[in-house]
């Protein structure tokens, strides 16, 4: 994460995020080091390689290219897009979808702007894919992995739970049901 963005939010430099200042090298150096030893660990590593935060809808994918160094450094390394967007279907509350894309090599690569431009391209696939999935709002496109409560709360459920209670039958907060 860009350190000028994490030192906002010391909180995630104790969950492991790595600080980069793109415009000084020693950083990026450091970085280097640190994600080539995790990853020699066998350990996953997870990278926003746009250098920013941007609109899931932003075209075109512009990467940085510190991850292809990263990963001509450590060529075991599986490159791994995943598209997230968070998106409202039935409840009040968002729905957070995530889709992983086809795995990217750098072995083979003639370069660091190669292995950047597949890694674009691959990404882009990979959430225009989700965005398609998103749209269909077709739950079986998807694995659930954790559900909160559903409902909207406060006097709108209340209403909701009487009216089924009247008609005889069991409260159901969840919209899809």
């Amino acid at each position: 994460m860009e350190s000028q963005a994490l030192r906002k939010y010391p909180l995630l430099d104790k969950a492991g995020l790595i600080p980069v200042a793109p415009e000084n090298p020693e950083s990026l150096r450091h970085f280097l080091r640190k994600a080539c030893k995790i990853l020699g660990q066998g350990h996953v590593l997870w990278i926003t390689p746009q250098g920013h935060f941007s609109d899931v809808r932003s075209r075109p994918i512009r990467l940085q290219t510190g991850f292809a160094h990263l990963a001509r450094r450590v060529p075991s390394a599986m490159l791994v897009p995943l598209a997230i967007e968070y998106t409202f279907w039935n409840e009040s509350r968002p729905e957070l979808l995530l889709r992983f894309g086809d795995p990217v090599s750098a072995l083979g690569s003639t370069g660091t702007q190669n292995t950047t431009g597949l890694m674009e391209e691959a990404l882009t696939t990979t959430m225009e894919t989700l965005a398609r999935d998103a749209i269909m709002r077709d739950p079986s496109k998807f694995r659930t992995l954790s559900q909160g409560a559903g409902g909207i709360g406060g006097l709108y459920d209340v209403g909701r739970r009487i009216r089924q209670w009247a008609r005889g039958k069991a409260f159901q907060p969840r919209h899809d049901q």
